[in-house]
């Protein structure tokens, strides 16, 4: 899983509370070569930036891509403001390339 990576939806890392945020897994061989895995052979952990404790997203799913089936989607709507760090772990519970991945989410400001 080491060739496995993921992206940010549009590139975008920062979300405001109570937005949805979307992370794209794309799984990798060995040789770099797309492949798709059955449903439940990954897990995704989430972690404010100072704790050690994974923090509560109710709504969090990971599923595989409507139409690229070699695709992961994990989906969550953000809830407090902070810093987070995502980790996708195979049943192994060995952690995809580049792990972890960051996100903040902030509390916006009427004008």
């Amino acid at each position: 899983m080491l060739n496995t990576t993921a992206e940010w939806q549009y590139g975008v890392s920062v979300f405001q509370v109570y937005a949805a945020a979307n992370l794209y897994i794309y799984t990798r061989d060995a040789y770099l070569n797309a492949i798709s895995i059955d449903d439940g052979k990954l897990q995704a952990i989430i972690y404010n930036e100072n704790s050690m404790e994974p923090y509560p997203f109710p709504d969090m799913t990971l599923t595989r891509h409507e139409t690229l089936n070699w695709i992961q989607v994990l989906s969550f709507t953000t809830g407090d403001p902070g810093k987070f760090n995502v980790y996708i772990k195979d049943t192994s519970l060995q952690s995809i390339g580049s792990c972890p991945y960051r996100f903040q989410v902030f509390e916006g400001k009427e004008s």
